[in-house]
């Protein structure tokens, strides 16, 4: 997550007990459930089930494999009440025919008067022993700048700090807009209207690209993606991929397939997958946005155009289900290409929203290569 100083490493061997005047840290247990939870509420952040965030860890493939694994993190006062939190969700990746160990933050949340403990559990993570990769792909504009205050690197592939997007439903989009300005919300209908005009060339180029490959739509991660995260890994060995093995993609996915928050694409010819796309129900339910947000795109044979019919079978689907925009961005430049040729809209965002680090002095230089990356919103948490 972070490139260390000599300054941050000596911080992070400091005492546990030393950290703070106003508490201390230790690894996070299962049975703090409770009191986690209550952090982030009180935080105004949601959080999941005591099921969900269990599985997280407990069900992880890649956890069973890896021992002294630490959930996270938690900051607590003397009378050992928790007033802060860092998960620490591990996942795998493949280079050059191996396996890296990486470690994701998850769930960020401190109390006030503690949140000078933040910077601490950052060092704690970053410092811990069986990662040989950590990422951050969720950042946001508070904790962007406490990455980049501890030197991460910014993932060299992909505008991660911009989104790009389709609006689907004008009307429902342009009330969300009004709604985050808190503006009047009978002024959103002639907006619409206007937006209804402006986006009538990318519905012409959806139109041009759609039904251009046989395309199947999966309602689970079947045998065939076995087969294909071998041959993915055959086929772009030099590239840092997250491990997309069919347990893991049933892991990641568990309770995302039991709502009906995601959806699989397919392209290729009986039992063989050639491409597949993954779009993900991402709402923002503060403002009432209904969004669904490509994820990942991989493809065996380098065709990235495949991505464009796949692309226009989403933005079809949303239109009928009543979904205000699509989204996609964060990818390699042949796949950000193709998403630009469709005439997406874009707007700033808050913050830099992947970065990554590595202790390891011979696969840093390797890491600073544009070449190796093929990120998506599929590394890291933002997806789980």
């Amino acid at each position: 997550m972070s490139d260390h100083t000599n300054n941050a490493s000596a911080a992070v061997a400091e005492p546990v007990e030393s950290a703070s005047s106003l508490g201390k840290l230790r690894e996070a247990r299962v049975e703090d459930y409770s009191q986690i939870a209550a952090v982030s509420l009180r935080n105004g952040l949601g959080f999941k089930s005591e099921e969900q965030w269990r599985h997280l860890w407990l069900e992880s493939p890649v956890f069973k494999r890896v021992k002294d694994w630490p959930l996270g993190w938690v900051a607590v006062t003397p009378n050992d009440q928790i007033v802060g939190y860092m998960g620490n969700v591990i996942t795998g990746f493949s280079f050059h025919g191996d396996e890296l160990i990486c470690g994701c933050p998850f769930g960020m949340a401190v109390d006030i008067p503690y949140r000078r403990l933040a910077g601490f559990m950052g060092r704690r993570f970053m410092s811990q022993k069986n990662a040989q990769i950590e990422i951050l792909t969720s950042a946001n504009s508070n904790s962007s700048p406490l990455a980049e205050l501890l030197r991460s690197v910014r993932v060299p592939v992909g505008d991660w700090n911009h989104s790009v997007y389709w609006i689907t439903n004008n009307r429902g989009f342009a009330a969300c807009a009004f709604a985050m300005k808190k503006l009047p919300r009978v002024l959103s209908y002639p907006a619409a209207l206007a937006m209804g005009i402006k986006d009538k060339f990318s519905a012409d180029q959806f139109r041009a690209v759609s039904g251009r490959v046989a395309l199947t739509e999966c309602s689970t991660f079947d045998e065939r993606f076995a087969a294909f995260w071998e041959d993915l890994k055959k086929a772009y060995p030099q590239r840092l991929l997250a491990d997309r093995s069919r347990e893991v993609l049933l892991w990641h996915f568990k309770y995302a397939l039991q709502q009906d928050r995601v959806w699989i694409l397919t392209a290729g010819s009986g039992a063989t997958i050639s491409a597949y796309a993954i779009f993900y129900r991402h709402d923002n339910p503060g403002i009432g946005l209904k969004r669904v947000r490509l994820i990942d795109f991989q493809t065996l044979d380098g065709d990235v155009q495949v991505l464009a019919p796949m692309l226009a079978w989403a933005h079809d689907r949303c239109k009928r289900e009543g979904i205000y925009m699509l989204e996609a961005y964060g990818f390699r430049p042949e796949k950000e290409a193709v998403i630009e040729s469709l005439h997406p809209h874009r707007r700033r965002l808050p913050a830099w929203f992947y970065f990554y680090y590595t202790r390891n002095k011979q696969l840093a230089p390797l890491l600073a290569d544009p070449n190796v990356w093929d990120p998506c919103h599929f590394d890291g948490d933002s997806s789980l």
